[in-house]
């Protein structure tokens, strides 16, 4: 392959580049910055390290992206147009940098942006033009991941744009397995290590989508060590932000990070990131612009509109917002409620007044020192009323006072706790409670968290008669109750007696978020001052009430079994 280096091609190249990054239209984060200005250097000096700008690669990569159509969506059968940082920031640095003997720069590449960005596509094209344009007899081209599902996206988002390629149908053969390109022996295929099939490849490229959910970098090293053979080989890591930084894909971001603020140099590695710097304020649309490259074209403003607002309504829906659309880094765990909504709920109330009326209940059994909480629910007047009672052993309550900082002497001398005789929680002293409480309300059923059930469980149901139900506290069984309580504490269906107990554990309570934006409280870690058992039993009561007496709305799959125990399907009957 020739190599060529135009001192104009490259003058153009920088003014293209800077255009993009000192557009006033869309503000660029830091990191994006940093990746541009990369580019930008070694244009201008590259060549004092051996590296060498060919323009003629760097335009051929985009004429076969162009060759390509659409195939979904609003620009179905269009062909493809890629966007100036696209072809800036992607796809002419990518292949335009070779080195001396003529083979391709970079060998392995990190992109991160937001959804709807055209990730898929992007990576889509690379694995086409690996195909077929870099001469690569027998070339193997994978899209890599976990699952068979997710392995499928980049390849058929590719199949289906060769299918629809009037330029490149006739060369290649698609199929829902593989493409195939006669011509060089070369194959595009779909792999994951769900089917056991990562080992015995010799890849020529290898496309990993969504990185950040691969818990462990097996995908990754398994082909990348597979790749020894091969005279340029590729690695193409495309993903949005996660949120668990023990993952490798916080490991291959931070190396990014490091590598575009010069602290070390390496010349084989590629990367562009997209987001939204950690102080942006998300629900401005100029921090929306900033994060998004394709703010207006892919991303739709009035999408992203509808998804803040309800990352407003919704405050365990912000973290995801922040992930998913700024491509922002965020924990898994974060402070769920929005304690002004909670402040604005509270109303003072007598019980007495609901006395012989039916009553949902939650009841967090805590180890024998802790708090032990137990809620009630009554609706009334469209609204779900709340009150709860808390237990402490009256002989561990400064010890507890000084380790959780809170006033748990004067809330028992205030009537917010009762404290029971002894140094642990004295049980039968709560079974005592709550069977009184069966005697003045209508009390349906408890819901209880069975990691700490005692004996105090079996003698409510089958001494006392009372119904007792067990409610696991993973994401399955928990993600309804919540976003219940979330939906009414933010339309104000919600009246709690200002409680100062569980006022503060409203205020403790974190939710983790699984990878479908499912949620559920995170327990305190051992030694932490936060206590949230209030709040866990206001969920199960708040859960049973909304699936009792009426259809709870924004929920999906909503049955007993998988409120109660996750899905397994063994609620207990009384």
């Amino acid at each position: 392959m020739a190599i060529r280096a135009h001192a104009a091609a490259i003058k153009r190249r920088i003014k293209a580049c800077k255009k993009i990054l000192n557009s006033r239209a869309r503000p660029k984060s830091k990191m994006e910055r940093l990746c541009i200005e990369r580019q930008i250097d070694d244009l201008k000096h590259g060549h004092e390290r051996g590296l060498v700008w060919d323009e003629e690669e760097a335009i051929r990569v985009v004429k076969i992206a162009r060759m390509l159509r659409h195939w979904k969506g609003e620009w179905a059968g269009r062909l493809f147009e890629p966007e100036p940082w696209q072809v800036e920031c992607f796809f002419a640095p990518l292949f335009g940098w070779r080195r001396a003997d003529g083979t391709r720069r970079f060998r392995e590449s990190y992109v991160e942006i937001p959804r709807k960005n055209g990730k898929s596509l992007m990576e889509a094209v690379v694995g086409i033009f690996c195909l077929v344009g870099e001469d690569e007899q027998g070339g193997e081209v994978y899209s890599a991941a976990t699952t068979r599902d997710q392995a499928r996206i980049v390849f058929d988002t590719a199949r289906h744009m060769v299918e629809s390629s009037y330029d490149l149908r006739p060369y290649l053969s698609p199929g829902r397995h593989a493409i195939s390109y006669q011509s060089l022996n070369a194959t595009f295929q779909p792999v994951s290590s769900e089917a056991s099939g990562l080992h015995g490849k010799n890849p020529h490229c290898v496309i990993i989508d969504e990185y950040h959910e691969h818990k462990t970098s097996e995908v990754y090293d398994v082909l990348k060590t597979g790749m020894g053979a091969r005279r340029q080989p590729l690695i193409c890591t495309i993903t949005t932000a996660g949120w668990d930084t023990t993952r490798p894909c916080w490991e291959k971001r931070e190396y990014a990070r490091r590598v575009v603020e010069g602290r070390f140099r390496d010349d084989s590695f590629f990367t562009f990131v997209a987001c939204a710097d950690p102080e942006d304020d998300w629900r401005l649309v100029k921090t929306w612009k900033k994060a998004n490259p394709n703010y207006g074209v892919s991303v739709k403003p009035e999408f992203l509109k509808e998804e803040a607002f309800k990352a407003k309504q919704q405050p365990s829906y912000q973290n995801t917002f922040r992930r998913l659309y700024l491509n922002q880094w965020v924990q898994q765990e974060d402070r769920w409620l929005d304690m002004q909504h909670w402040d604005a709920c509270g109303q003072s109330f007598d019980i007495a007044g609901f006395n012989g009326e039916p009553c949902w209940c939650g009841l967090d059994l805590s180890r024998t020192v802790d708090l032990t909480a137990f809620v009630k629910v009554f609706r009334r007047d469209g609204k779900l009323w709340s009150w709860p009672t808390f237990w402490i052993p009256r002989d561990r309550m400064l010890e507890r006072e000084r380790r959780d900082v809170v006033p748990y002497t004067q809330w028992v001398k205030d009537g917010w706790v009762q404290a029971t005789p002894g140094n642990v929680i004295d049980y039968d002293f709560v079974r005592a409670g709550i069977v009184e409480d069966s005697k003045r309300f209508k009390l349906r059923e408890i819901n209880y968290d069975p990691h700490n059930a005692t004996d105090i469980v079996q003698n409510l149901q089958d001494k006392d008669g009372i119904k007792m139900l067990e409610h696991r506290q993973g994401t399955a069984s928990m993600n309804m109750p919540c976003k219940e309580l979330e939906r009414i504490l933010l339309q104000g269906n919600f009246v709690h007696p200002k409680n100062p107990c569980l006022t503060w554990n409203a205020d403790s309570v974190a939710v983790h978020e699984n990878v479908r934006g499912d949620i559920a409280p995170i327990k305190p870690k051992s030694g932490s001052s936060k206590r949230i058992d209030g709040i866990v039993a206001l969920i199960m009561a708040v859960g049973r009430a909304a699936l009792e007496t009426g259809k709870p709305r924004d929920w999906s799959r909503v049955t007993a079994e998988n409120l109660i125990v996750g899905g397994e399907n063994v609620e207990k009957k009384s």
